[in-house]
């Protein structure tokens, strides 16, 4: 598959990578079929900061994004595959956060995408 690195300032690299593999029983796998660009990664793009935040490269970056769940471990009970989800925020949701508590089922897609999802 392609992606896309950041590798400078104003500079962006397009690499082969290995298709992702679920790497345990909780993980889920999500296909992004659409991904919005923030205002975050436009400062990342055009100055490589944030105030003090400096990227390091080579980085991908994006959270706002939306796709399909296409895999799940074998731990991952709710949701299934395949299910559609969009990014909520940059960070692992905890239990008993309020949107699990009304049932809005959070998936944790770890590192490869760097984000919380809810479906």
């Amino acid at each position: 598959m392609k992606t896309a690195y950041f590798t400078g300032p104003r500079q962006l690299e397009l690499r082969d990578e290995p298709e992702p593999k679920l790497a345990g029983p909780g993980d889920v796998l999500v296909r992004i079929n659409r991904l919005g660009v923030c205002r975050s990664d436009v400062h990342y793009y055009v100055e490589g900061r944030i105030g003090e935040d400096r990227v390091r490269y080579p980085a991908t970056l994006g959270h706002e994004c939306a796709g399909t769940i296409i895999e799940v471990g074998s731990a991952v009970t709710n949701p299934r595959a395949p299910a559609p989800v969009s990014s909520a925020r940059p960070h692992r949701a905890a239990r008993g956060h309020t949107c699990c508590r009304r049932r809005r089922w959070q998936a944790w897609a770890g590192s490869r995408l760097g984000t919380s999802l809810v479906c």
